[in-house]
């Protein structure tokens, strides 16, 4: 007796073919968003490059020497020079050249184009003063030429005692 030739190719799909497997889609993480936020992982992350060297270029700008253990002279260092405001002409080549110094030896990446400060308000100025405020709104305009950025900018309010 013979045996009857059957072909199990025609009796259905496996179970393991591909188009029966999820597609397992997995971002590409660059780095902690910061201020630190609840996200899918642990923590918030960045998955475009721009905005993580955004990010990174804020917390640079917004660190004053000394706050940085190990690099007491990691940062914009800005509060400083908000306290010599009032008695500098050339307020805005002094913030940029705070601003370059530090950018050029922690950030090579980026070119600033420009930095402006922002005049307050009368009233806004007369309610600072009366709790011993300074308040300085600085304008950073950077790009990011390796990474072809558009023109990005990035606006610091700056109190200090005074």
């Amino acid at each position: 007796m013979s045996r009857p030739n059957f072909n199990f190719k025609s009796s259905g799909i496996r179970t393991s073919n591909r188009k029966f497997v999820p597609k397992v889609t997995i971002k590409k993480t660059i780095g902690f968003k910061t201020p630190l936020q609840e996200g899918d992982d642990i923590f918030g992350m960045h998955t475009n490059t721009i905005s993580q060297v955004a990010d990174n270029f804020r917390n640079l700008i917004m660190t004053n020497h000394g706050e940085r253990l190990g690099l007491h002279d990691y940062g914009g260092n800005l509060n400083s020079i908000v306290f010599e405001y009032s008695n500098s002409e050339n307020f805005n080549e002094i913030i940029l050249e705070s601003i370059r110094s530090a950018v050029d030896k922690y950030m090579p990446i980026i070119r600033i184009v420009g930095v402006t400060s922002k005049k307050i308000d009368l009233d806004e100025k007369n309610n600072l003063n009366r709790v011993g405020l300074a308040k300085v709104t600085v304008v950073i305009e950077y790009v990011i030429p390796q990474l072809n950025s558009p023109k990005l900018g990035i606006e610091i309010d700056i109190l200090a005692g005074g």
